[in-house]
């Protein structure tokens, strides 16, 4: 996954304007009808009680329907998809008496923080095993390290 534009403060001085733009790119060739679409995950799955640091999702990490949303699609035979929101929704510290976490993603309206990036292909069989794109993060410590 790449990204391009986006503040990965904190940082002294202003915050950036314009697009951060991310992209997740392929190399596996496709089935013709698959779709490779992208979700973002809107809790910290893998936070632990008052100690230490760590990633929010793994590959074996179980996550409900209810804290995906789906941020993007392409057909496959694209080799990639992208999508963009205001570079300054990007490493945002959330801290709510739980761990600081290091939300690395803001939708574009600003409704959803996302923790993890998971991608999966779907095709007329059904889908295939989700693959953490990115991991997130999070310590109790405001000095989550960036993107």
């Amino acid at each position: 996954m790449t990204r391009e534009g986006c503040y990965t403060g904190p940082d002294p001085g202003p915050i950036p304007s314009g697009e951060c733009i991310q992209t997740v790119t392929w190399k596996e060739v496709a089935t013709r009808g698959t779709e490779v679409r992208v979700y973002g995950v809107t809790r910290c799955l893998l936070q632990t009680e008052r100690t230490g640091s760590g990633e929010c999702l793994r590959n074996d990490t179980r996550v409900p329907g209810a804290v995906r949303r789906l941020i993007a699609s392409a057909p496959a035979s694209a080799g990639l998809v992208s999508w963009t929101r205001p570079a300054w929704l990007d490493n945002v510290q959330v801290a709510s008496g739980d761990p600081a976490s290091r939300a690395f993603g803001v939708d574009r309206d600003g409704d959803d923080i996302y923790f993890g990036i998971l991608v999966a292909a779907y095709d007329a069989g059904g889908r295939s095993t989700f693959v953490v794109a990115d991991a997130g993060g999070w310590c109790y410590d405001t000095g989550c390290a960036g993107p």
